[in-house]
């Protein structure tokens, strides 16, 4: 194939890294259609000055004019008239087709009326919060995905996801996959950020959610880790913000969750772990039921029972759960957080080093340091319990 260069040398030129770049940019612009030699910027002398931005090995890519070698655009591909997701699919399957494993989403409003499925080992990228997605299909009951994953080895990061059918519709959906990974995803006005059924080895870091129902729902899951997950909303649809069933050995670690109905759900699980900030929600701040082996540490569960009585932490019918190294607390009302810790039946369960005082009773309406505890299980294991409020790490930012 003929094409231009900007630059030609000479046998024995010495060649430096702008020249190299330079002609990476030319080759780009023929095989990818993405930048181009003239986007570079040039000092008064006529070098080539290479944007902080911009890094032709695709590292950094946050906030690039330019698309580095190797990544196509999706634009290049076709994307672009709405709705897109017609056009992005065919995108993304031009873009497999050619040997490409990296997709890019310039900045743009990207609208939605279906879904999009991710090709095998796809990934999928924006320029953060200016790369967004509004799913505006109402088709679907428990809402429609912008992008379906039930492939192994799916990346998806920093973009948003966006609906006018308020707490509906997800961002991502993973079905049955393996080793998917999504971070710096944003999320508004959704069912969910990220749905998950059936899947492996899930790494999720960095969700930011502003009146999402829950942001992250995963059912049937083995492994995997998921951090920073930062949620605050006020609105009619609020739900449990994570939520767990039937999930084994997964890590919930970093989050600062403030509203909703349950701060983290568990149901059915084993072997999970959480460790994070739960303040205000409607009802309990952390709920564990029927769960086994699982564990809560080094946490914060505060002010909660903001619209009805419920304790701070609960383990309902759980066996083999330990609450560690936590504070579950509040000063009083509007707060009705009963107990620090609740134990509904089960068995075997371990709580010790906690503070779990003051607290407003099983009224809602007396705040005491009596009301650590209310242990209806068998064999439950209970030490260390008078770490008083005033000595609780100060809440996150």
């Amino acid at each position: 194939m003929d094409f231009t260069v900007s630059k030609v040398w000479q046998p024995g030129d010495e060649l430096n890294v702008l020249d190299f770049r330079a002609f990476i940019a030319d080759l780009e612009t023929v095989f990818n259609g993405g930048i181009e030699a003239t986007a570079f910027q040039r000092d008064p002398n006529g070098d080539i000055v290479l944007s902080s931005n911009l890094d032709l090995g695709g590292k950094e890519i946050l906030g690039a004019s330019n698309v580095p070698t190797g990544i196509a655009n999706v634009k290049a591909h076709g994307a672009g008239s709405s709705p897109n997701d017609v056009t992005i699919q065919r995108a993304l399957e031009s873009i497999a087709d050619d040997g490409y494993k990296s997709a890019f989403f310039p900045s743009d409003n990207y609208v939605f009326d279906g879904t999009v499925n991710v090709p095998t080992e796809m990934t999928l990228f924006g320029a953060g919060a200016s790369t967004r997605f509004e799913q505006t299909s109402r088709d679907a009951e428990g809402g429609t995905p912008c992008f379906t994953v039930t492939n192994s080895g799916t990346t998806v990061h920093d973009m948003t996801f966006d609906t006018d059918w308020d707490g509906h519709n997800i961002g991502v959906q993973v079905t049955g996959a393996d080793r998917f990974r999504g971070y710096n995803l944003y999320g508004r006005n959704l069912g969910n950020i990220v749905r998950a059924s059936d899947a492996k080895h899930i790494r999720l870091d960095v969700l930011r959610a502003v009146g999402v129902k829950t942001p992250l729902s995963m059912s049937g899951c083995i492994g995997g880790k998921v951090s920073n997950v930062f949620h605050d909303t006020i609105s009619a649809f609020i739900g449990s913000v994570i939520s767990l069933k039937g999930c084994s050995g997964v890590t919930l670690e970093a989050l600062n969750l403030r509203h909703g109905s349950v701060g983290v759900e568990m149901q059915g699980c084993t072997a999970c772990s959480l460790q994070g900030y739960v303040n205000e929600m409607e009802g309990a701040g952390i709920s564990l039921n029927g769960c086994s082996m699982c564990k809560i540490t080094n946490s914060w569960s505060l002010h909660n029972a903001q619209d009805r009585k419920a304790p701070g932490i609960e383990l309902v019918g759980c066996n083999g759960v330990s609450v560690l190294g936590t504070f579950s607390f509040c000063f009083g009302a509007p707060s009705q957080q009963t107990y620090g810790v609740v134990i509904d039946g089960g068995t075997a369960n371990m709580i010790g080093g906690d503070g779990l005082a003051p607290n407003m009773g099983p009224n809602g309406d007396d705040v005491s340091d009596r009301w650590k505890i209310d242990n209806r299980g068998e064999d439950t294991v209970i030490f260390a319990i008078d770490v008083p409020a005033i000595g609780a790490p100060t809440e996150p930012a």
